[in-house]
């Protein structure tokens, strides 16, 4: 949130840096007709004084709410969640997959093995 704020504070800048670079070579050069980059320049002038009045306002408004405050969550040497409670939880569920697996493969050998002959089965030798 806060990249974004100091971006568009960054392009506002540039524009305001633009059109007054704008103005001055327009005053500058003293051209007759010069009317419409006047009015190009002004406006570019105001526009970006106004959005840089509303970034940092609610820039600032976000900044009260907490919104650019990063909480940061402690971890281990393993980068996982440090507490005890979290830890739980993974163990559980690491658990919890593993034993599903484990049944899947004692299904599907169970089925693998009802296709295959036995070796005490009479039929088997014909």
């Amino acid at each position: 949130m806060m990249f974004q704020a100091d971006t568009a504070f960054a392009a506002e800048l540039i524009a305001l840096v633009l059109g007054t670079g704008l103005l001055i070579w327009v005053k500058d050069k003293k051209l007759s007709n010069t009317g419409f980059a006047n009015i190009v320049a002004y406006f570019v002038i105001v526009a970006s004084i106004v959005s840089m009045l509303c970034t940092g306002y609610y820039s600032f408004r976000y900044w009260e709410d907490g919104y650019f405050h990063s909480k940061p969550m402690p971890m281990n040497m393993m980068n996982q969640p440090n507490d005890k409670n979290s830890m739980e939880m993974m163990h559980q569920q690491m658990m919890n997959k593993h034993m599903k697996m484990m049944m899947d493969k004692d299904k599907n050998d169970e089925s693998m093995d009802s296709d295959m002959p036995s070796a005490n089965d009479p039929e088997s030798h014909h």
